[in-house]
């Protein structure tokens, strides 16, 4: 799969120039990284340790989503909490506090990284009322 950002710019790296020695790098530096462009990444292998080149572009794609994905994380434990909160506490406003957590994240969710991806919209039956005897299960930690 082909990683994409916003303005859908493909993050698709494929290995580039290979160094042996830091000795086979540092001689003719600047020429040796220029070949390093976007899409591609460098490595240099040592005794003891391996490390990837990278344009500053593909870095700050990568990064982005990084952050994503973190903000994700964050996004999913709070409505994990919300959800705790009404599975302890079944009450009218724990349901809404669950359904307003919930609406907040899909509204600013995207996924940058995925062509074409969309804000999630809940629907009608999702911020609708429930009936009395729906109940969330949660399972026991």
């Amino acid at each position: 799969m082909t990683l994409r950002t916003q303005g859908s710019v493909p993050i698709n790296l494929h290995v580039g120039p290979t160094w042996e020695r830091f000795e086979d790098i540092r001689v003719g530096a600047a020429t040796k990284l220029s070949s390093i462009r976007d899409g591609t990444m460098g490595i240099l292998r040592l005794k003891k340790a391996q490390y990837r080149i990278i344009s500053e572009d593909d870095f700050q794609k990568l990064y982005g989503i990084a952050a994503e994905a973190d903000h994700l994380r964050r996004d999913v434990q709070l409505i994990i909490q919300a959800a705790t909160i009404v599975s302890e506490s079944d009450s009218e406003a724990s349901r809404k506090m669950l359904q307003m957590v919930a609406f907040q994240i899909s509204e600013k969710v995207t996924f940058s990284c995925i062509d074409g991806s969309q804000p999630l919209k809940l629907t009608d039956f999702e911020l609708g009322e429930h009936d009395s005897d729906d109940s969330l299960v949660l399972p026991r930690r």
